[in-house]
């Protein structure tokens, strides 16, 4: 109502305060409600605005690893954790593309909050993807490289974290333009002088979500520091309910020069992930992204309308994008294009991870092959590289395979057979020749 007497007031005086005739009066008083307009359109564009995703009425436990922040309860020594949030294109689809995102928040049930005199170190990480789920699996320092550190506290203290239940809103000290596809959140999370007995926050944190049929969230806890190159994650399908703060990018303006097609990996194995990406952003609302891939028939179009792309192949491909920039002229640029390679099968062994000790094998036999090796449960790697081991069959004869291991504590090692027949899969050329194998496992 003030700014409405405001501009009425200033209209009035410049109608009145001169002797101008009515015509000349009426183009300059046309010419200022033409400026104010502009003025009033620039500020609401440029105010900061609210998207909420999810609302979920669920509420996670206090020891569910994936949780954006874990903490279980006020003196738990678990004072390290990792997790990893998933926003797909679809969640965010109520926010404009080429925003600045300046803020978010997760929605806490609990009243908790840092004890008096207790600090923790929160560092967020966040990158545009166009993942429709999570996996574990991948490095935590594989999976943040890339992405941009939005917020990075070394002293967060009970004045940063609320201490009523709702939205934590956390104010960004690096803002990061969303790309119009998914958004992948990356928070860790250390209490700092973290031990058993210390008092660390005022109770357990807890947070409001929704089931989804893929998974967006995981993570893990511990009692010591976790490295970068932790790979085992705790998967969870749910999304946590979220607020994103924005303000709207201004237009995009000019021919996009996206230069060259990245990829994460120069040559890939068969069903396995890896992230498409572009030399030069594109910045400003306005901009749209269609990629293509050429298998050896042609290019042709694929993906979502997004800077970058999740993408999986069966054979060697190449990769481009056609990116567009409403209004310009000409309006769209096209990325040199990539070609990723197709790796063989025997750089596409599976990487197991192992939630306890690994059970090491420690003995095969096989034809003229006899390797024993070390044994102690827990100790060398998940995947042993013999393959400089060879033996000499003939066809016709059946040969007696034999495997010995250590179980940790009184277990089966029928998981043992499981992984020879799934190493013999790639030896079916010996079947041909008439060669019939024995398993026998040895419990030790």
């Amino acid at each position: 109502m003030m700014q409405d007497r405001t501009i009425q007031s200033m209209l009035t005086h410049l109608w009145c305060a001169t002797s101008e005739p009515v015509a000349a009066k009426q183009t300059r008083v046309l010419g200022t409600i033409l400026s104010l307009a502009v003025f009033l359109l620039m500020g609401i564009t440029g105010m900061a605005q609210t998207i909420t995703i999810g609302a979920g009425a669920l509420t996670s436990g206090t020891t569910d690893n994936g949780n954006p922040i874990y903490r279980s309860s006020p003196t738990s020594a678990f004072g390290w954790s990792k997790s990893v949030e998933l926003w797909t294109a679809a969640d965010l689809a109520a926010l404009p593309g080429a925003s600045n995102i300046t803020a978010i928040a997760f929605n806490k049930t609990t009243t908790s909050t840092i004890a008096v005199g207790r600090t923790a170190t929160m560092n967020i990480y966040m990158k545009n993807s166009g993942a429709t789920a999570l996996a574990s699996g991948t490095s935590w320092d594989a999976m943040v490289a890339g992405a941009t550190l939005v917020y990075s506290n070394a002293a967060v203290g009970p004045a940063d974290v609320p201490a009523v239940a709702g939205y934590w809103t956390i104010p960004l000290t690096t803002s990061i333009a969303y790309g119009g596809g998914a958004m992948e959140v990356y928070i860790s999370w250390d209490v700092n002088g973290a031990s058993s007995g210390l008092t660390a926050t005022r109770g357990a944190f807890q947070w409001q979500y929704a089931t989804t049929t893929g998974i967006q969230a995981m993570g893990t806890s511990n009692s010591v520091a976790i490295p970068g190159t932790n790979a085992t994650w705790t998967t969870q399908l749910r999304r946590f309910n979220a607020q994103v703060t924005y303000t709207p990018g201004a237009a995009c303006a000019g021919t996009p020069t996206p230069g060259l097609t990245q990829s994460s990996v120069a040559s890939a194995c068969p069903s396995t992930n890896f992230t498409l990406s572009l030399q030069n952003a594109t910045s400003g609302s306005g901009v749209s992204y269609q990629w293509q891939r050429d298998t050896g028939s042609g290019m042709a179009n694929f993906g979502t309308d997004a800077a970058s792309q999740l993408v999986s192949q069966a054979v060697a491909t190449d990769y481009q994008c056609i990116v567009t920039c409403t209004g310009a002229v000409p309006p769209s640029g096209t990325s040199n294009p990539i070609s990723v390679g197709l790796n063989s099968f025997l750089a596409c062994y599976c990487s197991p991870t192992f939630a306890n000790n690994i059970e090491p094998i420690s003995l095969v036999q096989f034809s003229d092959i006899n390797n024993p090796s070390a044994c102690p449960v827990g100790s060398g790697g998940a995947v042993e590289d013999f393959t400089s081991i060879t033996g000499n069959i003939t066809a016709g004869v059946t040969y007696p395979i034999t495997v010995s291991g250590n179980s940790d504590g009184g277990y089966r090692t029928s998981s043992l057979s499981s992984s020879i027949s799934i190493g013999m899969a790639h030896s079916k050329p010996h079947s041909r020749l008439g060669v019939s194998l024995v398993l026998r496992v040895i419990r030790t």
